[in-house]
């Protein structure tokens, strides 16, 4: 198929350009984008590019245009290899291949690892970070539940302020300086592929917005994260501890975040029976079985994915563990981050505001008295083949049921 066609703009949030097939100028051409060699979508050349047929001998129609948007946008923290291609043929577009960089940091001086503790709500991660919040060698933000995240904003606001423009949902530069957006603020609205040429070369621009800024603004937050840190290490009294710690999230763009930061960290996911999650959710947050199953479908999963895919920075942990065999557990905990003493289990971990049992061990195997038949399948029914990738035996009768791959 001799098409001929260019790809105007390629970012994290869409994709434009033309493309037509002079042999047959009525039919528009499918036009596929690959995302490091995964399939993203597809979208038909049969948008009007006024004047387009006029400007250039090789265009036979103005309808050929196309326009393509990432949703959600590609994170930022990665590397990301786009093509755009013509679906049938994957013939690449001209200049239809580009290469979204990652973020390359400056060096920085030795400073606090990272310990990142990644769960779902209701997990033990309050309970593992008060003991975190007692060691020597670790600094905590230690009020109490310990949901002092500062990775977790940097994230957000890195994410953010590297974005591609967006003048109708983020930063507009009429109103940026309003009273009302006082507390607002988010992509620069100058970040965009018709500015590239602004005085300069596409390219020089293009590696400004996608390599340098983004570059400049992980670098300052790995540094004021750090700095953060060593001012509680030294209120606290602990100017040799070696690590800093933080409850992590699901969210795929927190741990990319921490490690585009950080580079090295150490993370521990703390898994749970779902049909516990779902006894204690209903309980502490006083939701009914159908929210809570809602709120365990829309987090579990991710907590699986992040577990599955684990690599040797990370420590994957059972919620029933940490309560029946403490003390090794800890032990493997501390061996695995490099802790000069293993973790202290204490009874005083967790106050009695955020338990929803009586102790630890009547909040393992809840589920047997707390939930109804129904409640048990439908739990079972969504969660069970990464419940039997984590040992959890599930319930009578459907316990021969797991020949779904995990």
């Amino acid at each position: 198929m001799a098409l001929t066609g260019y790809v105007d703009q390629i970012s994290r949030s869409q994709v434009d350009g033309w493309v037509c097939d002079p042999a047959h100028p009525g039919e528009p051409v499918s036009v596929s984008i690959f995302v490091n060699g995964a399939h993203r979508g597809t979208c038909l050349a049969a948008l009007n590019r006024p004047g387009l047929a006029k400007a250039t001998d090789r265009a036979t129609t103005d309808d050929c245009g196309f326009h393509f948007v990432f949703d959600p946008p590609l994170l930022p923290f990665v590397a990301h290899v786009v093509e755009v291609v013509e679906t049938w043929s994957r013939d690449v577009l001209p200049n239809g291949r580009l290469t979204l960089p990652r973020p390359c940091l400056a060096p920085s001086e030795a400073g606090l690892l990272p310990v990142l503790v990644t769960s779902v709500g209701r997990s033990g991660s309050t309970m593992l970070m008060s003991e975190f919040a007692r060691h020597p060698d670790v600094v905590v933000g230690d009020r109490y539940p310990f949901e002092v995240k500062q990775i977790a904003y940097y994230v957000a606001a890195f994410r953010a302020l590297v974005a591609d423009a967006n003048r109708e949902r983020s930063t507009h530069p009429d109103t940026m300086l309003a009273r009302d957006k006082s507390y607002n603020i988010g992509a620069n609205p100058y970040n965009t592929t018709g500015l590239f040429d602004l005085g300069t070369t596409i390219q020089h621009m293009r590696t400004f917005w996608h390599s340098r800024v983004p570059a400049e603004y992980a670098t300052l937050y790995r540094a004021l994260i750090q700095e953060f840190y060593a001012t509680l290490a030294s209120g606290q009294g602990k100017q040799a501890a070696q690590f800093f710690c933080e409850k992590g999230d699901v969210e795929e763009a927190a741990v990319l975040g921490a490690r585009l930061f950080f580079g090295a960290l150490k993370e521990i996911v703390i898994v749970r029976d779902p049909r516990d999650l779902l006894c204690s959710s209903m309980a502490f947050w006083k939701l009914s079985a159908k929210d809570a199953i809602v709120t365990l479908r829309a987090t579990f999963p991710r907590l699986v994915q992040i577990a599955r895919e684990a690599g040797p920075d990370t420590i994957v942990v059972r919620y029933e563990d940490l309560i029946r065999d403490p003390h090794a557990t800890r032990r493997a905990i501390s061996d695995f981050i490099g802790l000069g003493s293993a973790l202290t289990p204490a009874e005083d971990a967790v106050t009695n505001s955020h338990r929803t049992t009586a102790d630890g061990g009547s909040s393992i195997a809840r589920w047997r008295r707390d939930l109804s038949p129904e409640q048990i399948e439908e739990c079972e029914t969504a969660f069970g083949p990464a419940m039997l990738a984590f040992d959890y035996e599930l319930s009578v009768g459907r316990r021969h049921h797991s020949c779904i791959a995990f």
